[in-house]
């Protein structure tokens, strides 16, 4: 999975920012910056699925997890269902 998560971030900005708040991310690349819009353990098939991968900050990131996803985080994960399901 490491190999998809550079991919992402090797294609993005030298300026990291999050896809939801737009906060900068700083540092080296970690998976919690990676969130799977359809959990892994429900949609294994979709789980190097580029197109299934949000990129966000941690705090973004455990929002969502914790059921209070931002705005364009709930837009994306939409999108994926239309896209992927």
């Amino acid at each position: 999975m490491w190999n998809l998560f550079n991919q992402i971030w090797d294609e993005l900005p030298d300026i990291k920012q999050c896809s939801a708040c737009g906060g900068r991310i700083y540092g080296q690349n970690s998976s919690i910056y990676h969130d799977h819009l359809m959990p892994k353990h429900l949609y294994p098939e979709l789980k190097y699925e580029k197109r299934n991968l949000f990129f966000c900050c941690s705090e973004c990131h455990g929002n969502r997890e914790n059921g209070f996803p931002h705005p364009k985080h709930l837009e994306a994960i939409n999108k994926a269902k239309k896209e992927l399901l």
